[in-house]
């Protein structure tokens, strides 16, 4: 028999001085202490890596939750890092690499995992992102989707850029001797460029487009490269008139309507043979601009200018006699009453200023009513005074009426007549007043007559 004492459990059999010391949490050789010399080593395994850390350790029998064996950890916060961890380069970080690869715990600047990318091979430019397998192929003369082909050349290239294009300043355009004119080609003069090509231009109005009329025309020019990008700009055309008008000058006679006048376009000008390519001609300008009693019967010289209200002018020279004009001053008009009257008024704007002269064949008797008349219509109040400054032959009478028409008969509303003051010479006044109190409220004419002899008189009304 053994040592008669030292078993720390006389009812197990397996527990004495003499046993081996197992990790079991029991002190098997009854030493006093458990599991010495037994106990193993774990390391904390934050990360489930399977990788421990080796300054994170703990001693037992088997594995705690959470640690490992393994002690060969970098960092135990990121279960990526980890020893023999194969890293792939993607140095731009479009998620394509170019095949190169680093083994190591810790993580490369520039590396990533296979499964962090969508490729880890076929970057041909792992220095920018816009170059990969992924991207579109634009037109710039790089290779941007990393398969040989260039822009143009590769079936998947994407044009969205337009040309650029610069138009000339507003240009001039002169009109022929017609008006009109053919637009130039201006696109010789734009400034266009594209990336993937030689631009091509259009114009609106189109070269040789007719146009006509001084104005303005909005030319538009469009850079197309041929794959629906597009761009355009715009000038303005100005379409100038610089044909002088055509001026021909009156060759004749012009009438004095007054002592003095002034001349007249119509007077100078012969307006349908002056023309204009544009337009119209107008007069400018008159030298000298009035004529006078003093020049009747006299031939005179007339300066003309005129303009087509375009900068553009002429000039010519008329050559005029001066007559007098011999008709009534509006409003006086003039008729026979009767057709035995025969009668005829005549007026002198430069020796009779203020006057005519009535003249009458024929008779008038308390049933006949022949003579001749000067006359205007009246409408509502009126005043009329004349003066009879002569009547030649004797026998003859003239004075003023009113009355409702020129028709012979017509009813006679008033009626006074040199008659009622006979003198051979010296003056005879007719005045008259009507209303509508005292005369046919329809209109009335008011006339001077005169009756088988002539008769000088003044009017006004």
């Amino acid at each position: 028999m053994p040592r008669p004492s030292g078993d720390c459990n006389d009812n197990d059999d397996d527990i004495n001085p003499a046993a081996a010391e197992i990790c079991d949490g029991i002190d098997n050789n009854c030493d006093g202490n458990l599991d010495d010399g037994v106990l193993a080593t774990y390391y904390r395994d934050m990360d489930g890596d399977g990788y421990g850390n080796p300054l994170n350790t703990t001693q037992a029998c088997s594995a705690p939750t959470g640690y490992v064996t393994n002690n060969t950890d970098c960092d135990d916060n990121d279960a990526l890092e980890k020893p023999g961890q194969v890293w792939y380069a993607d140095a731009d970080n479009d998620g394509y690499g170019t095949g190169a690869t680093l083994t190591q715990c810790l993580r490369p600047v520039g590396y990533k995992l296979a499964t962090e990318m969508a490729a880890t091979t076929g970057d041909c430019n792992d220095n920018n992102n816009a170059i990969n397998p992924a991207a579109i192929e634009v037109c710039d003369g790089v290779d941007n989707d990393c398969d040989g082909l260039l822009d143009g050349n590769d079936p998947n290239f994407v044009d969205t850029t337009p040309p650029s294009i610069s138009c000339p300043g507003n240009q001039t355009l002169v009109l022929n001797t017609s008006c009109n004119a053919l637009m130039p080609d201006y696109r010789n003069l734009a400034s266009a460029s594209d990336a993937c090509g030689t631009p091509m231009l259009t114009q609106i109005p189109a070269p040789g487009a007719n146009v006509s009329g001084v104005g303005s025309s909005m030319v538009t020019i469009t850079a197309s490269d041929g794959r629906n990008n597009s761009a355009g700009c715009t000038f303005n055309v100005s379409r100038q008139d610089q044909t002088p008008p055509t001026a021909v000058c009156r060759q004749g006679t012009v009438q004095l309507s007054g002592t003095q006048s002034f001349l007249e376009p119509e007077d100078v000008l012969d307006l349908n043979a002056s023309d204009d390519n544009c337009g119209q001609v107008y007069v400018t300008d008159i030298v000298p601009a009035m004529i006078s009693c003093n020049q009747d019967g006299q031939p005179i010289t007339v300066n003309v200018s005129v303009s087509d209200g375009n900068g553009n002018t002429a000039s010519c020279v008329a050559n005029l006699t001066v007559t007098k004009e011999n008709s009534l001053p509006a409003p006086w008009q003039s008729t026979d009453i009767g057709i035995t009257a025969q009668g005829m008024s005549e007026y002198d704007v430069c020796s009779n200023i203020g006057s005519f002269t009535l003249q009458a064949q024929g008779y008038s008797t308390n049933t006949a009513d022949v003579q001749h008349s000067v006359y205007q219509e009246l409408c509502d109040n009126a005043e009329l005074i004349v003066h009879v400054s002569s009547i030649f032959p004797q026998g003859g009478w003239a004075g003023i009426q009113i009355r409702e028409s020129d028709s012979q008969g017509a009813q006679e509303i008033y009626h006074k007549n040199a008659v009622e003051h006979p003198v051979e010479k010296g003056n005879s006044h007719c005045n008259i007043r009507c209303n509508q109190h005292t005369a046919d409220p329809r209109t009335t004419h008011a006339c001077l007559v005169a009756h088988h002899q002539s008769g000088e008189y003044f009017y006004g009304l």
